[in-house]
């Protein structure tokens, strides 16, 4: 028999599974500090072989955690009939089975006897080449038949080792492969222990760090790539979003929405054209009427002088008709005087024309303030035109934009033309 693995759960400091692998044939040492658990693992496998699974002794007991638990220890070894897995739990339902190749061969106390048989019976011998724990073969608080058969044990395996380590270090024989350690100490490391240049611990070295290098390297790629990966998966996500119909739909509403907006602003413009046509007219027209205005202003003035000729005449006739008895002498001038008068009255009568005319004015006036009112209603529209005109900025593309903007310098240089070529 051969043990090959060994698997212990809840076994003292080992709460959660831990396994031995790998065992060979030949010598195999198993190397660590002090508690760490050595002692346990060789205490597991005496329970496993020289335990009953029903056993509640003060042994069994010492191999279960502080908190408490089932121990359960796993062996997995290897005989003339092929390799087997022989497993106990002790305590909370106990159990012993016997399993090859993954099927059940023998349970509870079918697998007992497999496992006596195993380590044949009662005649000793193999079992203490098992494990030679110091002092004693097997777990203490045996019977004394059993203490002897542990004892006799213990004495052919020491007798065994002891002739092998004469062998090995008697005379020039332990010479010879010490000398031959050394040589081949000396391929791998100096004399002070570092890495013999050529040789192939510092070839490893050598080859260890190159691989760490790549590593890295493969590592920064492989983080690279990850980050390209996971672009490219939300490019995609987006344009899944872009391609969606409802997404397609949308756009499309929007555009039919800009293109309306930019039909309703080209109307819009050409009634801003219209009304920029109006409201030049307007000018005009107001400057005719304040033109007509300032006529009427001074056809008042000139009134007023009539008015104060009138009076004046009037005055000097009714001074002429009191002295007309008294002065026959001065009838000539008097008449002169009237003809004077009636040049005047004439005068004033022209006055009073320009007074009506005046007044035509002062109509005029109205109509100015009214065409006014037509001016600022035209600014008002003006000032809608430039809303709409940046509520289509925001509404169309950039084509769209552009041409908008190419037709307002268009528009622009047209009105400049048309400005400098009006009459005044």
């Amino acid at each position: 028999m051969k043990i090959r693995a060994i698997t212990l759960n809840n076994v003292r400091r080992f709460t959660d599974p831990a396994q031995v692998t790998g065992i060979g044939d030949g010598i195999n040492v198993l190397s660590e500090p002090n508690e760490h658990g050595k002692s346990t693992l060789f205490d597991a496998i005496q329970a496993l072989f020289f335990k009953p699974f029903g056993s509640r002794d003060k042994e069994v007991a010492a191999l279960r955690p502080h908190a408490g638990g089932a121990p359960e220890v796993t062996i997995e070894v290897e005989t003339d009939e092929g390799r087997f897995a022989v497993h106990k739990r002790w305590f909370q339902k106990p159990l012993a089975t016997v399993h090859r190749d993954g099927r059940l061969i023998a349970q509870a106390d079918e697998a007992e006897a497999w496992i006596a048989q195993l380590l044949g019976g009662d005649a000793g011998g193999p079992s203490g080449l098992i494990w030679v724990r110091q002092g004693m073969t097997a777990l203490t608080g045996g019977s004394t038949k059993e203490e002897k058969l542990a004892l006799e044990a213990r004495r052919d395996l020491m007798t065994s080792v002891g002739a092998e380590v004469e062998a090995m270090t008697g005379g020039r024989r332990m010479d010879k492969a010490l000398a031959q350690c050394r040589d081949e100490l000396a391929q791998y490391a100096t004399g002070t222990g570092r890495p013999r240049t050529g040789g192939p611990w510092k070839e490893a070295q050598d080859q260890v760090e190159a691989l760490q290098a790549t590593r890295d390297q493969l590592t920064a790629t492989a983080r690279e790539l990850q980050d390209a990966l996971a672009e490219r998966q939300r490019a995609r996500r987006a344009l899944a979003d872009l391609e969606a119909p409802e997404v397609v739909e949308e756009r499309r509403q929007k555009l039919e929405a800009a293109r309306t907006a930019h039909d309703a602003a080209t109307r819009h413009a050409e009634e801003l054209e219209t009304l920029d046509r109006a409201v030049d007219l307007a000018r005009l027209t107001a400057e005719s009427a304040t033109s007509r205005l300032d006529s009427y202003r001074a056809g008042e003035v000139e009134q007023q002088a009539a008015r104060a000729a009138e009076a004046t005449a009037r005055k000097a006739a009714e001074t002429a008709h009191s002295t007309l008895s008294e002065r026959r002498g001065t009838l000539d001038t008097a008449e002169a005087a009237a003809t004077d008068a009636r040049a005047a009255l004439k005068t004033a009568e022209d006055h009073h024309r320009h007074a009506l005319r005046a007044r035509a004015a002062r109509d005029g006036a109205d109509r100015r303030r009214a065409l006014e009112d037509r001016i600022k209603e035209a600014e008002e529209a003006r000032r809608r035109m430039e809303t709409a005109g940046a509520a289509a900025q925001s509404g169309p593309d950039a084509a769209t934009m552009q041409r908008l903007e190419t037709l307002s310098a268009e528009l622009s240089a047209s009105r400049a033309a048309r400005d400098a070529a009006a009459p005044k």
